[in-house]
């Protein structure tokens, strides 16, 4: 998902000048640390800096609490990859002030083409409905777009690079995390969102294991589908790809039907083009075979040679080649395309969120929203937590309980939603089967599975709600209505004086 072009982090301000909701009531905070007596041992440890960890980071941020953000890698670094964001998040973008930003970066997404081959159209999926359901239109952001939105939000100082966790630690009373350069951090919680590859799963799992109390599918590995290949063009000319000038991103999926790939373009508010190319397996496995570690070590530029006479939707004529000419090879990113659900996504002081507890095809184009709808209602059950001086092992597993409760049945029917997208591709029997039922699905059909994806629109308890909005109300949201035995305590100066200026 790496590439080499570094990007330096924003600072702590919203772009889009929009002001920020105002905070609840703060105590007064000590002079010395800048936190409430009882806050100062009830840390919040966060892995990984990807959209989840930063979008919780922010909440906790506007929510006064203390944490810190662990992340492996030794800086930012862009990817080229767009991704379609729904009505499901836009309601705590729009308490955090940041939606107006988001909507300036960002296309509207009315429909999904699919293409055959031959590039002949079967399989139009429209979303129009979305806008009258939710009051809000999905839209298209580039990835680094996001990130750099998210991170404004986030002080510099908060976010450790460099730091990855090899050692999860848990005593009576709190939990620490040892990671590669010998360095440790001590808290009262760890937040595993470190993607797929969590080591902060990997180290609980282990525990877990030894005790004999991780469930058989825990055990098991991912499923393996293929090898996933995305970019991001430079801006491009109108005239060639006239698809640009769309006030809409146009979004082309072609389904392979003799060969073995799914590709994809997506057109950005900046004039760019995002492209994703996936290569299946004969079958899926869970078994890392010679074949998989072969394509896995494959690099992303040879991979484009053998894939660049593939034919784009996006214009007259055109071949990947066009799209890979104008795309700098420190913006092609490649990872394997797998898929797992766990069933384990807390274990004492830690709890796991997105990728790191259930990652999802990319086909769906779910999984960066579900993290961050993970990283919204955990912020509720975190500041739900009693106003001592430190948490109770009993109080923390009953808020990580409630958290996997609240999230398992909307993140499991993405999950499943995603799978059966990826089904119509490939070019076996079954996919034949699968894209002649999606070919054919009713309108009323179509319109009931969107009802049920953007039903779960959380929001924060802890910031001034949004009123709800269009035709589908959002399903209950346990956390939004928490008996709060906590107050909101506040770390910040600039917390403190947006309060005092919206009380005058």
């Amino acid at each position: 998902m790496n590439s080499n072009t570094h990007l330096p982090l924003p600072h702590h301000h919203n772009n889009s000048g929009a002001p920020r909701p105002m905070p609840l009531p703060l105590p007064l905070l000590t002079p010395d640390t800048g936190q409430s007596p009882s806050q100062k041992d009830r840390k919040v440890l966060i892995a990984g800096a990807g959209l989840g960890g930063l979008l919780l980071g922010a909440l906790l941020e506007r929510a006064g609490m203390d944490y810190e953000i662990y992340e492996q890698a030794d800086r930012y670094v862009r990817i080229g990859s767009a991704m379609a964001l729904t009505a499901n998040i836009f309601p705590v973008f729009e308490q955090l002030g940041i939606l107006s930003e988001v909507i300036e970066r960002s296309k509207p997404l009315e429909s999904v083409e699919g293409y055959n081959e031959k590039l002949k159209l079967f399989l139009p999926m429209s979303y129009h409905y979305v806008e009258k359901l939710s009051g809000y239109l999905s839209r298209v952001i580039p990835h680094p777009d996001l990130y750099n939105i998210l991170s404004s939000q986030v002080p510099e100082e908060k976010v450790i690079w460099g730091k990855k966790i090899i050692n999860v630690q848990e005593s009576d009373n709190d939990i620490s995390i040892e990671c590669t350069d010998g360095s440790s951090y001590r808290g009262q919680v760890i937040v595993g969102a470190d993607g797929a590859h969590s080591g902060v799963r990997e180290c609980i799992y282990k525990a877990l294991d030894e005790k004999g109390g991780l469930v058989k599918n825990d055990k098991e590995t991912p499923r393996y589908n293929g090898v996933c290949l995305w970019g991001e063009t430079k801006a491009l000319d109108p005239e060639k790809f006239p698809k640009l000038r769309d006030p809409t991103s146009n979004v082309c999926a072609v389904y392979g039907e003799r060969l073995p790939y799914y590709w994809m373009t997506a057109t950005t508010h900046r004039d760019t083009i995002c492209w994703l190319i996936i290569q299946f397996f004969d079958k899926s496995t869970h078994q890392p075979t010679e074949t998989i570690r072969r394509w896995k070590s494959q690099p992303a530029g040879d991979m484009c040679e053998a894939l660049k006479d593939l034919p784009i939707a996006c214009g007259e004529n055109l071949t990947f080649r066009d799209l890979m000419e104008e795309t700098s090879r420190q913006l092609l990113s490649k990872i394997m395309h797998e898929e797992k659900f766990y069933q384990t996504w807390h274990s004492g002081r830690a709890v796991l969120i997105g990728d790191a507890c259930h990652k999802m095809s990319p086909s769906g184009g779910l999984g960066a929203v579900n993290a961050l709808q993970d990283a919204t209602v955990l912020a509720n059950y975190l500041f739900a937590l009693p106003d001592t001086p430190s948490w109770e092992s009993e109080e923390i597993t009953d808020a990580f309980k409630a958290f996997k409760d609240e999230r398992y049945p909307h993140a499991k029917l993405c999950y499943e939603h995603s799978h059966q997208l990826s089904q119509i591709m490939g070019n076996h029997w079954a996919t034949d089967i699968t894209r002649a039922i999606y070919g054919k699905t009713p309108d009323w059909l179509w319109k009931l599975m969107l009802r049920r994806i953007i039903s779960h629109r959380p929001q924060v308890c802890f910031l001034p709600q949004v009123e709800a909005k269009g035709a589908s109300k959002p399903a209950p949201q346990p956390s939004l209505h928490l008996n709060l035995s906590r107050s909101n305590t506040g770390s910040s100066d600039t917390i403190a004086s947006d309060k005092r200026a919206a009380s005058v």
